[in-house]
This record gives structure tokens, C-alpha cells and sequence, in this order.
């Protein structure tokens, strides 16, 4: 939990002046893909929408009990107009800056951004302990449909499942048995965005279907953690699941995650899709420390 704990009080220290995500991930010591991952793995959501959210919540603060200029507040918060921080102030509290000031509304204190605290991380935690075995995969292109995830678009994940389900007799190379879900990283976006593929593997034989998408998995060492579901809240499920493997595992691990995309990968004969019930692997990159 320490790389986190750094990550934040990086955070808390700098909230008045520019910070950059690079800079978060490399005080926590990761790259800044993986550090998104690990974060969100640990918290539920992205590390700027953090970022944004105490920035927003101390601002609140500070316009309902201080006597700050408006304007002050709002570059303090990071916003380089007075009138952006009110559209922002607006959608997260449902009011403006102004009407707080003048006392004609409040703000319910479950919409302020509190400081993560280790006691609140060690909760949320709850992680799951796995033992992984370490395999190398020989390349490997897998296809399917390409999802952007920012900002709690996992919930739409399941939807994008059921449509390849649907059309899995496009395929005419697909090799049966199992499918996979990758996190594809260096993706252009938000801060902490990444494509999500969710897809089977091909033989590269036959053009794909319209609208699919192929990507290669090169050959490479990874770490491979399983785990049974206890409920069908999946997102929950791979957030604990993450949370060890970030968090536990890696620290004394000798190992580095390295630069490559990770991947769900679901077995047939072990997960059942229809009840969310069985055996799921993660697939995590890694390679040895440098002594």
C-alpha cells in the first residue's frame, strides 16, 4: 500500500499547482499506465478524476467558509478562469460557487472528496491472496470488439461481452475454448484512459468481421493469478483481485510489471458466462528486477 500512500501525499502537497500524472506514477514507481490500473484497482476510480475531485471539494470549502476572492479560489483549484470553475463546481455540487458564497445553498458532504486514508484503503482493500504460476506465451492475435474505459465506463463492459457473444459465427478462424479481455495501454485520451478489447483468438487465416478489430499479443513472460468469483459484482471482484496483485504480490515479488498489456482470460470449461461463476485467469506482464 506504501506506493500509493506516496502517490497521495504527492498529491495533497501539490493541489495549488500543476500536477501531471507522469509525475504522480513515477513518485508511486510506475509507469504511468500501470499506476492508472493500480489505482483504480485500489480506489474504484481514475487518479486525475481524484485529483479533480479534492481539488473541487477544498475549493467548496473555501468558498463557503472563507473569505478568498472567487476568482483566487478558482486558480488555486487549478482552473484557469473563473467561469470554467463555475461549470465544474456546478456539475459536482448542483450549485455555483456565488449561491454558496451568499449562503442560499449548501452542499451535502457525501458529494466532498475526502482524503484517502490508509484505514479507508485497507477496507476497501479486501484483497483476494492468490499464489500465481509464470508462464511464457508464444505470440498470438486476438479479435474483437475495442471499447475507450474512462471514468466508471466499465459498467457498459457486460454489453460489449453480450454483442460478441452475438456475433461469434462471423468468425470462420476463431480457435474455441476461450475468450479474452486486454487492457490495452498508450491509448490517446483522458488521464488514466485505456482501450478494453474483448475478443477470442484467431488464426489470422480470414479477414476479420466488420467492425472488429485484431491485435497481436507478442510473446512474453507473465504472471498468472487465478480466482473464483464470491458474487456476480465482476467489477468489484477484478478491483480486490487487482488490489492484491498490485499491492501484495508485486512489492516483494522480484518482479516488475512490465510494458504490455494485461488480459482476463476465460476458460470455457472453467467459467461459466451464463451464472458469472468459476475460474478466472490474469494474465500480468512481468519481468525480473535487475539485481
Amino acid at each position: 500500500m506504501e506506493p500509493i500512500l506516496r502517490a497521495i501525499d504527492r498529491i495533497e502537497n501539490r493541489l495549488a499547482e500543476p500536477l501531471s500524472l507522469s509525475e504522480i506514477a513515477r513518485v508511486a514507481g510506475f509507469s504511468t499506465y500501470h499506476f492508472c490500473r493500480y489505482f483504480r484497482a485500489m480506489t474504484g476510480g481514475s487518479v486525475m478524476g481524484y485529483v479533480r475531485a479534492r481539488r473541487l471539494s477544498l475549493a467548496a470549502v473555501a468558498v463557503r467558509d472563507g473569505r478568498e476572492r472567487l476568482i483566487d479560489i478558482a486558480f488555486d483549484a487549478g482552473f484557469e478562469s473563473q467561469e470554467a470553475f463555475t461549470r465544474a463546481f456546478k456539475r459536482a455540487f448542483g450549485t455555483t460557487p456565488g449561491a454558496l458564497r451568499r449562503g442560499r445553498t449548501d452542499i451535502d458532504p457525501f458529494y466532498l472528496m475526502p482524503l484517502l486514508s490508509e484505514n479507508w484503503l485497507r477496507a476497501k482493500q479486501e484483497a483476494i491472496p492468490m499464489n500465481p504460476k509464470f508462464v511464457t506465451l508464444e505470440e498470438r492475435k486476438i479479435s474483437g470488439l475495442r471499447q475507450r474505459v474512462s471514468r466508471g465506463v466499465e459498467a457498459s463492459l457486460p454489453e460489449l461481452w453480450m454483442t460478441l457473444n452475438a456475433r461469434m459465427n462471423e468468425y470462420e478462424d476463431a480457435v474455441e475454448g476461450a475468450a479474452y479481455g486486454l487492457c490495452i495501454h498508450g491509448v490517446e485520451g483522458g488521464p488514466g484512459d485505456f482501450d478494453y478489447l474483448a475478443g477470442v483468438q484467431v488464426r489470422g487465416e480470414k479477414p476479420e468481421p466488420d467492425g472488429m478489430e485484431t491485435v497481436t499479443l507478442q510473446a512474453r513472460d507473465y504472471a498468472v493469478f487465478t480466482f473464483s468469483p464470491e458474487t456476480t459484482e465482476l467489477p468489484d471482484e477484478f478491483r480486490r483481485a487487482y488490489a492484491y496483485i498490485f499491492d501484495t504480490w508485486l512489492p516483494s515479488s522480484g518482479y516488475r510489471i512490465a510494458r504490455a498489456s494485461d488480459f482476463e482470460y476465460y476458460e470455457k470449461h472453467r467459467f461459466d458466462a451464463t451464472t458469472l461463476s468459476g475460474e478466472i485467469d490474469i494474465y500480468i506482464p512481468v519481468e525480473e528486477k535487475a539485481a
